[in-house]
């Protein structure tokens, strides 16, 4: 997706699997245990502080999906107004190129509860309704000949 309004990134964290029902060996349950009389360590805490012995044990089982917290982040600009749309990986994965194929985002985090800012306010959106950004993106794919591999729709 090249375009004088448009640009196309990707984001990845530090750590951008999703790591799910994990289940610990009866040595690293146990150990787990003993940690946890002196203070309190949640499962996924542990789980992130042993990673690499947790990983490596024959037993430990759990299931890693692949960059979910991982973005595609695109923005598009024209004059004073930049609008910048974060779609998760796993949502934009069959329509957005390959991740290795796209310039990576370089983010500082900011403080607060969003990463990359925040969505729109209510009465922000009479101003910015969903509809018109819509056609803005659309508008600007048409202008300037891009395509994306299907067709992309924000739920």
């Amino acid at each position: 997706m090249k375009s004088p309004l448009c640009k196309l990134q990707f984001y990845r964290p530090e750590k951008p699997h999703k790591i799910s029902n994990l289940q610990f060996c009866e040595q690293h349950y146990d150990f787990w245990v003993m940690i946890r009389k002196d203070d309190y360590i949640s499962k996924w805490d542990y789980f992130w502080m042993y990673e690499k012995e947790i990983r490596k044990c024959p037993s430990c089982t759990y299931d890693t999906n692949e960059d979910y917290y991982s973005l595609f982040f695109l923005s598009i600009s024209s004059g004073a107004f930049t609008f910048s749309f974060h779609t998760p990986y796993p949502i934009g994965q069959d329509q957005f190129p390959a991740p290795a194929s796209l310039e990576k985002v370089v983010h500082e985090e900011q403080e607060g509860l969003f990463r990359f800012g925040r969505g729109l306010f209510e009465e922000e959106k009479v101003i910015f309704s969903e509809k018109s950004i819509l056609q803005f993106f659309y508008e600007s794919l048409e202008k300037y000949h891009i395509t994306l591999q299907q067709p992309y729709v924000l739920s």
